[in-house]
């Protein structure tokens, strides 16, 4: 009914849904570029050297 009312709505939470508002607002804003998290690649990074065969 809200959504009907004011179609720019993002959605209808609870006063406790921090997790749910965060949600919504990451489907409809893109996540602002972060230079020192953005480069870390998906796999994460590898402090330890590897071992080599002898």
């Amino acid at each position: 009914m809200v959504r009907q009312v004011h179609p720019k709505v993002l959605a209808v939470t609870g006063p406790h849904a921090t997790q749910e508002v965060m949600d919504a607002v990451h489907l409809h804003v893109p996540k602002p570029h972060d230079p020192f998290v953005d480069l870390v690649p998906a796999a994460g990074i590898k402090l330890t050297p590897g071992t080599t065969p002898t």
